[in-house]
């Protein structure tokens, strides 16, 4: 998501900030917006945003807000983001309209277990003891939040300009970012616009490094990225009754014929389950791969369906009540997030921007990802740390373990961008 921000040191301006998040989906090419108040340009990856196009993007989400995260290191990032949570969640008219529910559950093998489960679509012959989750705030509808994030966009006057793809960034002598080189998929592709900014924020998810690539080709950067695929399975037509909306992680037991742990989440005519599919191997994520559909290998989520849930009617093994899929999520580096600004001597359209400062340090290229399966989590911390990093503020958090951090030089020789394309089960590597 390439984002774009005016160039203020006025207080009087805070009022008139704004920030877009974006994601880089199947189906999508980089799109931009224009805010009509302050009239920058936003780039953005999204092919739209009507209402489905918002569950297009997110079908893959179970959108749940943990209370926890294991690793020390994103504390900060939480800490910053469940009060942030609670006073969204303590607005009746947000949980409505984001389609919060917080029925949460853990499910786990118990043989004495007899007793008639919290939901209806868990068989009751399962054997499976549900306790409320602890470490689980609740569970937002990702499709609604972000069409809820769209008719606020469009309330404070932004608007979203579709049908274009990134090609560079323009600099100035001092090396300091002027603006954003795209083209039209309605024009030749010879043929760029120039959307002046002098702040740009990449937050492609999984594939922000290779995006980064594509704007600054002759100055590289090996950025640690750590994609893993997630399977999922959609239940179409479950008819299920509003009550029984809820989010449930089912621990499989030893002997299980397939290992868990699977997470399932009702919502209103759907059930999703999904569970980790596998890590990517050594290849950086490209273009190729965000528009790429992924089939993966469902049976082991339709087994579980069939021996833990209640569905009567529908037929896991008819695509016509079912869909499937599979979703890529990342970490960055050393498995945390990235958030941060990419050195202005290293996205120089020629590699010699220079490496003074351009007397605006909040000026230039900014990274958002990595934020693996907690990105619904953790979201309004990223946004706040972003904003205050971008608009030149004094961070809330500390984000030296989030800054943008290069790895060594491939081979020896240099950076390189390495390419794989995946066809049939086959990767090509391009050195």
């Amino acid at each position: 998501m390439p984002h774009a921000t005016r160039n203020s040191n006025k207080a009087a301006d805070t009022a008139k900030r704004y920030a877009v998040n974006l994601d880089w989906q199947k189906d999508s090419k980089i799109k931009t917006c224009k805010c009509s108040v302050c009239g920058d340009r936003v780039g953005r990856l999204k092919q739209s945003f009507t209402s489905s196009r918002c569950r297009r993007s997110s079908r893959h989400c179970t959108g749940l807000i943990s209370t926890t995260i294991p690793d020390e290191r994103w504390q900060p990032l939480l800490g910053v983001s469940l009060p942030l949570w609670g006073e969204l969640l303590g607005d009746e008219n947000f949980c409505k309209s984001s389609g919060f529910n917080e029925k949460n559950f853990v499910m786990a093998m118990d043989e004495s277990e007899d007793g008639k489960p919290p939901v209806s679509w868990i068989r009751s012959d399962a054997r499976f003891s549900c306790s409320p989750n602890e470490q689980v705030m609740g569970q937002i509808d990702p499709s609604k939040l972000a069409a809820w994030l769209y008719a606020h966009c469009t309330h404070f006057e932004v608007k979203f300009l579709f049908s274009t793809q990134p090609v560079g960034v323009e600099q100035d002598k001092a090396g300091g970012i002027t603006g954003l080189r795209v083209t039209s998929s309605m024009t030749a592709k010879s043929r760029f616009e120039l959307i002046e900014c002098s702040r740009l924020v990449l937050a492609a998810g999984p594939f922000t490094p290779s995006l980064l690539a594509t704007l600054s080709p002759h100055r590289q950067l090996a950025l640690e990225n750590n994609p893993r695929l997630y399977q999922w399975v959609q239940i179409k037509g479950a008819g299920l009754p509003k009550f029984d909306k809820a989010a449930v992680i089912m621990q499989l037991p030893e002997g299980a014929r397939f290992q868990g742990p699977a997470q399932v989440a009702a919502r209103q005519g759907m059930i999703e389950i999904s569970r980790l599919y596998s890590a990517i191997p050594d290849y950086i994520l490209d273009h190729d791969d965000a528009t790429r559909e992924r089939v993966g290998n469902s049976t082991p989520l339709r087994f579980i369906a069939a021996e833990t849930l209640s569905l009567p009617g529908i037929h896991l093994a008819d695509r016509r009540h079912t869909s499937q899929g599979v979703s890529i999520v990342s970490t960055g580096n050393e498995s945390s997030p990235v958030i941060g600004k990419v050195p202005g001597w290293l996205v120089g359209s020629t590699g010699k921007a220079s490496r003074a400062s351009t007397g605006d340090e909040s000026r230039g290229v900014w990274l958002a990802y990595g934020f693996g399966a907690f990105g619904t989590t953790i979201a309004p911390g990223v946004a706040r740390l972003l904003a205050q990093l971008v608009l030149g503020e004094e961070p809330e958090i500390d984000p030296f373990d989030f800054a943008v951090t290069e790895l060594e030089v491939l081979d020896g020789i240099g950076l390189e961008h390495q390419e794989k394309k995946l066809s049939k089960g086959k990767g090509k590597a391009r050195r």
